[in-house]
This record gives structure tokens, C-alpha cells and sequence, in this order.
């Protein structure tokens, strides 16, 4: 399925390259130095470019940080790369009286990130490591996390402001000294966009806290055909109001030092696997996200993207309004984001998350393989959401789920094929005091469910009764919402097995085939989205994300 997943994201960026407008505008170029490290200034060449001029950078490694703040664009092309870390060559010596293979090195300053061989090491946060127990910083210096030690993360670090100092332990026992280090100092994002019409494609990030930034005063802005190898805490981020941006055929991945490798899902081998974030989560800096929308403006587009080993995948919303008692500041932050054809593999949390107010939101044709989390709605408020024609296979815990708090948002599932272990729709994770109303105006409609655990699954022991709208969907597995309820939910079929080819398509035989509803008509005698008339042929649309052959 990997191999199905990057054919379609290659041919995906071959289309949106043929696509693409020619650049026009003046050149400005940088030399770079016999050591490959580059000569010249990106914001020197960019405070030097002309208005809608383009900046071509040669080859070589800019250890800096820029703002486009014009309208321009920068051209990256092959062996440009962005990387604001400095190398790094402290005096290191054993620190015996934390743990065996501890090492400590003195630094006056914080570090952001710590990157050994071209990877990020997993950081400690020094306030966040000082409770009692298996994720005290000593316990975790010393043996690492709980049930796998280091035979996962690989390796940690932490700055003790106490102290000054640096610790790190690496998992195969090695010296520090004898690995090839970097060290970040810097917040800022490597390349910030905050002009009308700003534009970068074809560079490479690696080592910032945030590769690529578009921020306050953007709008019309593009960040294309990027490679974020790279990052700290978020790959490509859209913010402070951003809007009617896009970012289209970007590869992004966190390029951390733990060991991502796929394997066997199931029992503590998973849990052992999980602790990849649980490091991070429970005792570093939270989440890595690859791309996030987080109180951004409207019109926002992601597209086409690879993203792979990450924590998240792509997020929009907002974590401080997790909670219906917390009201909406900016209810229409991310209005009409459209998430479509991209690729996210292997990641340790959500696939998709969506939050906050989540008006005409619109997530379709995406590819998600291997995640924790699948879709994780966290408390969409108000929508219209569109889910549909998304692929979801290989689950290692969840595919779509509701989580945190009841959600109150009108919401359509729908043309969607899961695959895999897990139920395809679950309540769980509730937060103290959360509402009980559920989710009564979404719809789950015309879904391909190919589960172990069939369609539903209540992880909030009976909190939250099922009261979504279900109809025409196709279930292996069982997980009937409403058991001896045949009122609830009269059109969908429960059914022992559904042929699928290698991708994923049922047969023209299968129960899926002509099982859906016409949903041209749907909302109010308008169609939902990708079910304008004459999307199907036959008498009625099959059930899931394609056509049955």
C-alpha cells in the first residue's frame, strides 16, 4: 500500500508541476563558498529584488533565517538549503551520577533543538521532567521511557537551567563525541512569508524550529514543491490570519532521530511504539506537527503534500477552545480550508485533526496510512465539514474518532473506504466536565467499512450515546451504533466480506456496488460536495471512496 500511496503522490506533483505558471521577474543569485556553506544573504537578495521579481538561489546551505516581506518569490532549485543550526562541538564528560552513558556539556544558552547526524534528538523540557516516577528526568536520563527505554526514541537530551548544562544519553551506548553535531538557538521559523503574493518552491529546510511560516500580512501566498527534511516543532505552518494561501507538493517529514521503521501493530509492541510521542508529549515540547492551520485566515488551501513520520500530520484549529465551555474568540479562523489529494503515512498521532469553528471545510481524495489517529475531530463547532472520498487504511488505534468534548458542528462523512483493525468511527478520550450531547448533526453516508471492529466503537464508557445520522454505508466487522435498533439506521449493510484489489477498489460484484444514496440532493436539494449530478453512472452510487470494477 506504500507503494500505491507514493505512486499517486508522484503523479499528484507531476500534474501540479505541469500545471504551474512560469515565474516572471528579475533574477538575483548567491554564490556560496568551497565548503558549501552559502556566501551570500537570502534577506539581502530579497531586500535587493524588485517588486514580483524572482530570487533563484544557487546551491549551497544558508545558515540564516528570512522574512519575505514584498512580493516575491523565492526559487530554491536543486542543493539550496535552508538551515539556521550552527555546528556545534562542546567539551563533553561522563555524567556517572545521573546513569551510565550520560554525558553532560556546559552551555550558558537554551537550545532549541539538538541535532545528531542529521537528526532531531528528542528533547526534555527542564520544567516539565521534575515529578516523581518513570518521566522524572533522572529515571528518564538514566533508563528511558518506561516500557521500551531507548530501543525506540534512541536517544534524549536536556538543558538544565539550573545548572547551565547540556545532558545527553544516546541508546547504543556511544560517546557523544563521536557523532557529527548541530544546535539550533533560534525560534523564529527558517523562511517567514508576510507580504501579499509572497512565494518559495523549490527550497530545502532542515534543522529549524519551523521550516516555513506564512503569517501576519499574508495573503495570496505559495509554498510549493518544498522539502521540509527537518523541523523541530512544525514543519509548514499557516498563521495569524493567513489567508487564500496554499500549500501544494511539499514533502515534509520531522527527520527525528527515533526509530520510525514499521512493524507488527498490536499489544505492547504498539504501546512500546507509542512512546515515540509520548516522549514529547508528556515530558518535551507537545506536539511536531507537519502542516498546521492554526488560527489562520480563510480560503486556505493543502494540497498534494507527503507527509510521513511525523506526530500529526495536518491539523487545523486551535488547542486553547478544546473545550465547549471555552467560547470561540475567531469563529471563522480557517474558514473554507481545503485539505485535498494529499499522502500522510507512518505517524505517531493524528492523521487529520480538525477544531474550532471548521467552517466550509473541506477535506477530500487524501491518503492516510498507518496512523494513530486517523481523523480526530476535536470539537468542530459550527462547520458545514465535508469529509469525503478519503482513503484510510493500516490503523494502529483509530480512524475517525470524536474526542475531548461533544461536537455541535453540521458535519458529512461520506464516500470514505477505512481499512483495517480498529472500528471505523469511535467516541473516546473525553476531558473532565465535557458536554454529553454528541455529535447529532453529523452524517455518515455511502462509507466503505472494511474493520476487524466493524463500524463503531464507544471508548467513553457509555457517556456519549451514538446519535449521529447513518445511512447506506457498507460494514465488515459488525459494530452496529444502534444493536436491535433497526429504526436507527434501516439502509446500511452489514455484510460478511468485500472483495478489494491491491487498491482498494470492490469488485463490480461486491455488496458495495450500488449500495449508496444519491447525494446530489442531499443538503437541502443541493448537493454535498463531489456529488454535483452525474457523479455516478447505474442506478445508484457505489459505497466508499471508488468505483466499483
Amino acid at each position: 500500500m506504500q507503494r500505491i500511496a507514493r505512486f499517486c503522490f508522484a503523479n499528484l506533483v507531476m500534474m501540479v508541476l505541469a500545471a504551474s505558471l512560469a515565474v516572471v521577474g528579475a533574477d538575483a543569485s548567491a554564490d556560496k563558498t568551497p565548503g558549501g556553506v552559502a556566501s551570500a544573504s537570502i534577506a539581502a537578495l530579497i531586500e535587493r529584488a524588485a517588486d514580483g521579481a524572482t530570487v533563484r538561489l544557487e546551491p549551497g546551505v544558508y545558515r540564516e533565517t528570512a522574512v519575505i516581506n514584498r512580493r516575491v518569490t523565492l526559487d530554491g532549485g536543486a542543493g539550496a538549503v535552508i538551515d539556521p543550526t550552527e555546528p556545534f562541538i562542546p567539551k563533553w564528560v561522563p555524567a556517572d551520577d545521573v546513569g551510565a552513558n550520560v554525558w553532560r556539556c556546559p552551555s550558558d544558552k537554551t537550545p532549541q533543538s539538538l541535532v545528531i547526524d542529521g537528526k532531531i534528538l528528542a528533547a526534555l523540557r527542564d520544567d516539565r521532567v521534575q515529578q516523581s516516577g518513570d518521566w522524572h528526568w533522572r529515571k528518564l536520563l538514566a533508563s528511558g521511557t518506561p516500557l521500551s527505554g531507548f530501543r525506540h526514541i534512541r536517544g534524549i537530551w536536556l538543558w538544565r537551567r539550573s545548572e547551565k548544562c547540556i545532558y545527553v544519553h544516546l541508546g547504543d551506548g556511544s560517546a557523544p563525541a563521536s557523532h557529527r553535531w548541530s544546535v539550533l538557538w533560534r525560534r523564529e521559523p527558517a523562511l517567514s512569508l508576510a507580504a501579499d503574493g509572497a512565494r518559495v518552491s523549490g527550497v530545502t529546510f532542515s534543522g529549524a524550529s519551523c521550516a516555513v511560516e506564512i503569517g501576519e500580512g499574508a495573503r495570496r501566498c505559495a509554498v510549493e514543491n518544498c522539502s521540509v527534511r527537518s523541523y523541530e516543532n512544525t514543519g509548514i505552518r499557516i498563521t495569524g490570519g493567513a489567508s487564500d494561501c496554499r500549500v501544494v507538493s511539499n514533502e515534509v517529514t520531522r527527520g527525528s532521530y527515533e526509530n520510525w521503521a514499521p512493524s507488527a501493530r498490536g499489544g505492547r509492541e504498539a504501546k512500546e511504539e507509542y512512546e515515540i510521542w509520548q516522549v514529547h508529549k508528556l515530558a518535551g515540547n507537545y506536539d511536531r506537527v507537519g502542516i498546521n492551520a492554526f488560527r489562520a485566515g480563510k480560503g486556505n488551501a493543502i494540497l498534494s503534500n507527503y507527509v510521513h513520520q511525523t506526530f500529526d500530520g495536518i491539523d487545523t484549529g486551535d488547542y486553547a477552545v478544546e473545550k465547549l465551555s471555552i467560547p470561540l474568540a475567531h469563529p471563522g479562523d480557517g474558514e473554507g480550508t481545503e485539505i485535498a489529494w494529499n499522502v500522510i503515512e507512518d505517524v505517531r498521532d493524528s492523521g487529520i485533526e480538525l477544531g474550532a469553528g471548521a467552517i466550509g471545510v473541506c477535506v477530500h481524495h487524501n491518503r492516510l496510512t498507518r496512523t494513530h489517529g486517523g481523523f480526530r475531530f476535536k470539537l468542530p463547532r459550527i462547520g458545514p465539514i465535508y469529509i469525503h472520498h478519503n482513503v484510510l487504511e493500516d490503523d494502529r488505534g483509530f480512524n475517525f474518532w470524536f474526542s475531548m468534548d461533544s461536537s455541535p458542528a453540521e458535519g458529512y462523512v461520506y464516500h470514505n473506504t477505512v481499512v483495517g483493525r480498529s472500528a471505523a468511527l469511535a467516541y473516546s478520550s473525553l476531558v473532565e466536565g465535557a458536554d454529553l450531547s454528541g455529535t447529532p448533526r453529523w452524517h455518515l453516508l455511502n462509507n466503505l467499512f472494511v474493520c476487524t471492529n466493524g463500524f463503531f466503537r464507544d471508548r467513553t464508557k457509555g457517556a456519549l450515546a451514538p446519535n449521529f445520522v447513518s445511512s447506506h454505508n457498507v460494514i465488515v466487522g459488525g459494530g452496529d451504533p444502534w444493536p436491535g435498533d433497526p429504526s436507527k439506521d434501516a439502509t446500511s449493510r452489514y455484510v460478511g466480506a468485500v472483495e478489494l484489489d491491491a487498491a482498494l477498489h470492490p469488485g463490480e460484484r461486491s455488496p458495495a456496488a450500488g449500495a449508496g444514496l444519491d447525494l446530489s440532493t442531499y443538503r437541502g436539494g443541493r448537493p454535498l460536495p463531489g456529488c454535483e449530478p452525474g457523479y455516478f453512472t447505474g442506478k445508484a452510487p457505489d459505497a466508499g471512496a471508488f468505483r466499483a470494477r
